[in-house]
């Protein structure tokens, strides 16, 4: 079952990536707007122990629905990545995001849902903007990183000069549900 969903996940990736190139842009619908994107990772790795290895492996296959019911003011998120059913062999869903914004000004939010915990810069960063497929070593010991929680979060996004500040306070369930 999980080599069947496995493969559906990288024809799906491999799809949503053919079509994000294709297509960039958001779709008008009667609602509002609509953008999907995705994102395929692989690893090949090269093991010279005693039993040489070598192995290819799909880390992530990200498909990810964005859209918004106002214009800028509202707005959702929905992504799974069905290859961490293979990563994580304890996970029951694919989901990984699942989350409403409310945007009332360009400096403050707030997020309604399931997303990540806020544990520095680098695990809130996309996955496709990380500089090597995996997070640092730190991050991936300590587990802190590498989370997803239900809760709500506000966000602020301010400037001074060229100087950003993004503060965020957030309250969440605390069972976290690991998710890459």
């Amino acid at each position: 079952m999980r080599n069947k969903i496995l493969l559906i996940s990288l024809v799906s990736g491999l799809f949503v990536g053919l079509l994000v190139n294709i297509s960039g842009e958001p779709v008008e619908t009667g609602f509002g707007k609509i953008k999907l994107n995705g994102l395929a990772q692989f690893w090949y790795q090269n093991d010279n122990g005693a039993i040489p290895k070598d192995t290819f492996r799909l880390r992530r296959a990200e498909i990810k629905f964005l859209g918004e019911i106002k214009s800028e003011i509202v707005s959702w998120t929905i992504m799974i990545d069905p290859a961490q059913l293979r990563e994580d062999l304890g996970r029951k869903s694919p989901l990984q995001d699942f989350f409403i914004t409310y945007k009332p000004c360009p400096c403050f939010s707030v997020d309604f849902g399931q997303f990540k915990t806020p544990f520095g810069m680098e695990s809130l960063e996309s996955s496709a903007k990380l500089d090597f497929i995996e997070k640092a070593m730190l991050a991936s010991i300590i587990k802190w990183a590498d989370y997803r929680d239900i809760g709500f979060a506000l966000k602020g996004d301010l400037s001074i000069g060229n100087i950003k500040i993004k503060p965020m306070l957030g309250v969440y369930n605390g069972k976290r549900t690991k998710c890459s």
